[in-house]
């Protein structure tokens, strides 16, 4: 079980690096807006490993909050988008 945690926590990291450097280097704030939910999904995978790996289910409701901050946040851009956006 460990080495699968570890194998996951890796592969998570990874992708948490990849989604930084869109979020930090994107050419357009829509770019921006799905590396950030990108990232919020990563976070919330490391979240469920890690519970998994402690065997609490604490972190079960932590990563619900954070799915609900991370689609809201994703709406409040798309809207922004759609009203005309950055610089408009």
């Amino acid at each position: 079980m460990t080495l699968a945690v570890g194998t996951a926590l890796v592969l998570l990291a990874v992708a948490g690096a990849l989604c930084a450097v869109r979020l930090a280097l994107g050419p357009a704030f829509a770019d921006r807006v799905v590396a950030a939910d990108a990232l919020a999904m990563v976070l919330l995978n490391v979240v469920l490993v890690l519970g998994v790996a402690w065997e609490t289910r604490d972190a079960l409701d932590v990563a619900v909050v954070l799915a609900a901050l991370a689609f809201v946040g994703t709406v409040a851009a798309a809207r922004f988008l759609s009203r005309g956006g950055p610089l408009a």
